[in-house]
């Protein structure tokens, strides 16, 4: 079903010690941008992400529903799906303080925030230190009445340069 273990015997323990410590009352935005550097490359390492497709609304439509219920120490990290909304609520907020810091101009120029990098990020692949993933946006959606136009863009952010780059 939804649920996988990576083969390294520890990385559920890491996984745990991960979730553990944003459910005791560490808020994601609270984070010191280096360590949640940190914390997103040990979780890139570790984590197995679920393939789950766009839905009606072109949102990811995850087959668990349990994350926003309730993310706990016993499902989240067996579940890719919450894997997954973790690891990438996690990246949205660490592209946000580094764009506040003045050290990723590139994220507010593509028009992105932590709603779009949580909610519309699908086709995850990493190589190396990049990321690679799109976007799907609706460009006009709230400036005249919506037509329908979907518009498919492409990134890779590098973990190591700390580069987010739009591609062609």
């Amino acid at each position: 079903m939804i649920y996988s273990l990576n083969n390294h015997a520890n990385s559920t323990n890491m996984i745990v010690d991960i979730i553990g410590s944003l459910k005791r009352g560490i808020a994601v935005s609270d984070y010191p941008t280096d360590q949640l550097l940190g914390v997103l490359i040990r979780m890139k390492g570790l984590f197995n992400f679920c393939d789950c497709s766009l839905d009606y609304e072109d949102r990811v439509d995850h087959k668990c529903k349990v994350f926003g219920v309730h993310n706990d120490i016993v499902h989240t990290p067996l579940c890719c799906c919450c894997q997954r909304i973790q690891f990438l609520d996690m990246l949205g907020v660490f592209m946000d303080q580094l764009s506040q810091e003045n050290r990723l101009s590139s994220f507010y120029d593509n028009h992105l925030s932590r709603a779009r990098i949580r909610d519309r990020t699908f086709n995850l692949k990493f190589e190396g230190s990049k990321l690679y993933f799109q976007i799907l946006r609706h460009l006009y959606a709230f400036r005249r009445s919506y037509s329908g136009d979907r518009i498919t863009q492409s990134y890779t952010f590098n973990f190591k340069t700390l580069v987010l780059e739009k591609l062609k």
